[in-house]
């Protein structure tokens, strides 16, 4: 693990223009063809290893990193004070005022014009810095594809059960791939929407999204769309943090985002260090074992749990779970006994339940 993510730090750092991408996909198809498994990129330049449509799990990371424009919104130090979530609002608050307060101003010396000239110098300096690349990403998030690899290390490459995917785009900025958003800009919602097109419903597997995993503790982030199950059995098998915080996983119906996180210095918020910031330059290959590790030991409880849910029906009949495409044979062999028809079962409990 630790070769392949200094592999991708040494010569794929900046994954940001389209060429660039296309040269760390060819090395990540490469890299994973050599642990045995099946391998491509799809038209929205997602690394697809497995088949994600038959898996019970799917382990994820994006790989694409972002442009400078992002250090505008983000500040490391005030991260590590307060906390990611509130460190990002701050900043974000302090930009919008430090802009407002020089309207005001120039608006005293020039009249109308200033503020509008303002406005459009300061909506150009975003358009101009969002065209060009953050060098510094080496927490966020070649960790996260690094602990990706890692999982694909430990699991055999002929256990169907389990897939893997590495998003593009997760940081955004269509106009450097050539393929604009039709579901926001990440490539994992696009991924989704491709997916529901050609197989008639969402995404049915668990899916764990690898993010910022380079430095800190594991902790683990769910979204308000997600299903909660997930989040206790891991959360609470492992007797981890649940926390906040949005990556790929929001595009998903069952899934979570694992981070690497740390205290912050003030209250009880966590941060991820140094992402988006000119230290990003470091990761703790102890802290992305530990992760891996982790979510390893409740692989299997992911994979009950997708029995599980499916055992309860809904869905195409293909996908249905074990117990009610036996309760639908029941209803074939009743049929044929009887010489009657049995109505089709809504829920297994109905045709398994005891008179």
């Amino acid at each position: 693990m630790e070769e392949f993510i200094d592999e991708i730090n040494r010569k794929h750092g900046i994954r940001f223009y389209k060429e660039q991408k296309e040269k760390f996909c060819a090395f990540a198809v490469q890299e994973f063809k050599k642990l045995g498994y099946e391998v491509n990129v799809d038209k929205l330049g997602n690394v697809v290893v497995g088949h994600p449509e038959a898996a019970k799990v799917v382990y994820s990371g994006h790989y694409d990193t972002p442009g400078a424009v992002n250090m505008l919104f983000i500040s490391d130090r005030l991260n590590k004070a307060v906390g990611t979530g509130k460190g990002v609002a701050l900043s974000s608050y302090t930009l919008a005022a430090a802009v407002a307060g020089s309207m005001r101003y120039t608006y005293d010396v020039l009249g109308n014009i200033g503020p509008v000239a303002q406005a459009v110098a300061f909506i150009a300096a975003i358009g101009i810095t969002g065209k060009f690349p953050h060098k510094q990403n080496v927490n966020d998030n070649a960790s996260g594809v690094a602990a990706v690899y890692a999982m694909a290390q430990k699991n055999d490459p002929a256990n169907k059960d389990i897939a893997y995917i590495l998003f593009n785009k997760e940081e955004g900025g269509w106009w450097r791939d050539g393929v604009k958003p039709k579901v926001g800009t990440k490539g994992s919602g696009l991924y989704v929407k491709e997916f529901k097109k050609r197989y008639g419903h969402e995404p049915n597997f668990n899916l764990v999204n690898f993010d910022s995993v380079g430095l800190g503790e594991l902790s683990i982030a769910s979204n308000k769309k997600n299903r909660k199950d997930i989040v206790a059995n891991i959360a609470d098998t492992l007797d981890i943090k649940k926390d906040s915080g949005t990556s790929d996983h929001v595009n998903f119906e069952h899934a979570v985002s694992v981070f690497a996180t740390k205290d912050a210095k003030i209250g009880k918020g966590r941060y991820m260090p140094h992402i988006h910031s000119r230290r990003d330059l470091e990761y703790d290959p102890d802290a992305i074992k530990g992760v891996v590790n982790d979510i390893y030991s409740v692989q299997d409880k992911l994979v009950e749990l997708y029995d599980v849910r499916l055992a309860g029906g809904g869905g195409p009949e293909e996908n249905l779970g074990l117990l009610r495409r036996f309760a639908l044979k029941c209803r074939e062999f009743l049929s044929k006994e009887s010489g009657r028809s049995v109505p089709a079962p809504h829920t297994t409990e109905k045709i398994l339940k005891p008179r």
